[in-house]
């Protein structure tokens, strides 16, 4: 008897800690990270804007970059760009992070290799649509369209694209 009940404490113990990290939203940046980032890489935030909407929300749109060290000359150069869409009150409601991955040859080229995009929504009544992240030439684009809906019909439906550009020296925007 005592064996089954350790081995019961065990696995609640398991499925605890599991729904806590359910429940625990990712950092932007662990959210969506390109690649592994090494120990001696950092992510640096390159900008942000706001765009602020007639009914009092906003969505704030984020630039970082990983910084490694770089050991050769054609290099990756990897990034995201992160929407978060808030409440008049500055509640997140949802959040979208593309993620991309560029091959840089310094002053002469770079060409992005991979995009990605993770949606996190977290307000029960808005949901994701659709998102579809691309890459073409030295970009990486995405559309996400999410919908708000109250008592099962649509109140508002939010539809954004955004793209981030990788340039020849490697700088992001």
């Amino acid at each position: 008897m005592k064996k089954n009940s350790k081995a019961k404490k065990a696995l609640l113990s398991l499925c605890l800690a599991a729904s806590l990290c359910a429940a625990v939203p990712l950092s932007a940046s662990a959210a969506a990270a390109p690649q592994e980032i090494s120990q001696s890489a950092s992510v640096q935030t390159i900008s942000t804007t706001v765009e602020y909407f007639s009914d009092g929300s906003y969505l704030t749109t984020e630039i970082q970059e990983v910084v490694a060290p770089q050991t050769r000359a054609t290099y990756t150069k990897s990034g995201q760009k992160t929407l978060t869409f808030r409440d008049s009150n500055g509640k997140i409601l949802w959040t979208y992070v593309l993620a991309a991955n560029f091959t840089v040859n310094p002053g002469v080229s770079a060409t992005c290799t991979s995009a990605s995009g993770t949606p996190v929504v977290y307000a029960s009544d808005w949901s994701l649509v659709s998102h579809k992240p691309s890459r073409s030439g030295n970009k990486a684009s995405a559309t996400v369209t999410m919908q708000r809906k109250v008592l099962g019909n649509v109140v508002e439906t939010k539809t954004e694209t955004t793209t981030l550009t990788c340039d020849k020296n490697g700088n992001l925007s």
